[in-house]
């Protein structure tokens, strides 16, 4: 069953398909290298990071592609940001 971006709750669990539109790598505070990606579906977009596996997650897919995506739904700065696990 597809979970909508706009059902996405706080510490939810989620396993999905989304619209990539946005990717780039970013650099965090720790000088550690993360991915940030924007997912999209019908309902909207939410910002999604992946912090383990950068290199290996990053060379598996392009914006515009669709991904399945594991994870979970956390509280960043006022907003639902997904911590993606597998992608």
């Amino acid at each position: 069953m597809k979970t909508f971006v706009k059902d996405l709750e706080e510490k939810q669990s989620v396993h999905t398909v989304f619209l990539v539109k946005e990717k780039s790598r970013q650099m965090g505070k720790n000088g550690k290298a993360y991915l940030s990606v924007k997912l999209s579906d019908k309902s909207g977009d939410i910002d999604g990071r992946i912090w383990d596996n950068v290199e290996e997650f990053s060379e598996r897919f392009d914006v515009d592609d669709f991904v399945s995506v594991k994870g979970f739904v956390q509280a960043f700065q006022g907003r639902n940001q997904l911590v993606v696990n597998t992608i």
